[in-house]
C-alpha cells in the first residue's frame, strides 16, 4: 500500500526513488521468503517428541533468519534512496517486529495444519500443474536485473558488480541440470546443512573477504573486488552440494539417528548461537 500510494502521489519519477520503493517491496517480501527457503514454515502435522522439537527449532531459527535479513535490508535503504532516511535509526525495531511476526506465523501454520487440513490442501495443494517451461528463464532474468539495479546503487555501475551478480545466480542455472550430475553419498554425509551449513557459509564468506583484503589492501576498489570474488567459493560449495544430493536409499544422517538425539538437540542449540554470533546478531 505504501508503494502504491507513493506512486500515485508522484514518487518513482527518478532512479533513486525507484530504487527506494523497490527496496521497500523487497523488505516487505524478502525476509519471509528467505526464511521459508531456509526452513519451511508449513509442515505436515505429526505427533511425537522429534516433531515437536523441530517445531521448537522453527521458533528459534526462522525468526532469527527473518530478523537478520530485515536488519540488513533496512540498513541498506538510505544507500538505495541516496538520501538519509529516519528508518535507518530503527533497524533493531524492524528486525524485532519481523522476528515476532514470523514466530506468530509458525504457530498459526501449525494450528491451521492441524485443524483446517481440507482448507489448507485446497489453498496449498501437494501437486500443482506444471508451469510454462520458459518461466524459469524469465524469472532468472528479472532476478538478475533487479539484483544488478539495486547493487549498482550501493557500489556503482561497475563490471565487477555485473560479474558478482552473475556469479550469485549461477548456482540456480547449474541447479537446473543437477539430475545429469553424479551423486556421491559420502559428500552428502560430510557437508553441513541447515544452521551448521549457514555458519560454515558465513565462515567461508568472512575468510574470502579477509583474503581479498590482504590481496588488494586498502584500495577504493576493495569493495568491488570483494563483491566480484566472494561468490566464487560459495559457488564451489553449491556445486559440492549438488554432487552430494542424497545418501543411500532410506539413509539418515548420522547426527539424526536415535542414539545421537541429545547430541543433535544440544548441538543444534549451540550452533544456533554460534551462527547468530557470526551473523553479528549477538
Amino acid at each position: 500500500m505504501f508503494v502504491i500510494g507513493s506512486i500515485f502521489l508522484g514518487a518513482g519519477t527518478d532512479i533513486d526513488s525507484i530504487r527506494m520503493l523497490l527496496g521497500v517491496v523487497i523488505v516487505g517480501y524478502g525476509p519471509a521468503l528467505l526464511a521459508n527457503a531456509f526452513r519451511a514454515f508449513r509442515k505436515v502435522s505429526e505427533s511425537g517428541n522429534s516433531y515437536w522439537w523441530e517445531r521448537l527449532v522453527d521458533l528459534g531459527v526462522l525468526p532469527f533468519i527473518g530478523g537478520w535479513v530485515t536488519a540488513s535490508m533496512i540498513s541498506a535503504l538510505p544507500a538505495l534512496a541516496g538520501v538519509t532516511l529516519a528508518v535507518a535509526n530503527h533497524v533493531s525495531d524492524f528486525a524485532l517486529a519481523i522476528a515476532l511476526a514470523i514466530a506468530v506465523r509458525v504457530g498459526l501454520e501449525e494450528f491451521v495444519a492441524r485443524y483446517f487440513t481440507e482448507r489448507l490442501n485446497y489453498l496449498h495443494p501437494t501437486e500443482v500443474r506444471e508451469t510454462y517451461a520458459g518461466s524459469r528463464y524469465v524469472a532468472l532474468t528479472v532476478r538478475l536485473s533487479v539484483f544488478i539495479f539495486v547493487t549498482a546503487a550501493l557500489m556503482g555501475n561497475d563490471w565487477r558488480v555485473w560479474l558478482g551478480s552473475a556469479l550469485f545466480v549461477l548456482p540456480t542455472v547449474i541447479g537446473w541440470f543437477t539430475d545429469r550430475f553424479p551423486n556421491y553419498p559420502w559428500l552428502w554425509r560430510i557437508l553441513p546443512t541447515g544452521v551448521p551449513g549457514l555458519a560454515f557459509t558465513l565462515v567461508v564468506a568472512s575468510a574470502t573477504t579477509s583474503l581479498v583484503g590482504s590481496w588488494f589492501g586498502p584500495t577504493p576498489d576493495l569493495v568491488l573486488w570483494s563483491f566480484a570474488l566472494l561468490p566464487i567459493p560459495l559457488l564451489g560449495l553449491s556445486i559440492l552440494q549438488m554432487l552430494g544430493r542424497h545418501g543411500e536409499p532410506d539413509e539418515v544422517r548420522w547426527i539424526q539417528r536415535p542414539r545421537f538425539v541429545w547430541l543433535y538437540r544440544i548441538g543444534g542449540v549451540v550452533m544456533l548461537f554460534v551462527t547468530m554470533n557470526l551473523a553479528g546478531v549477538i
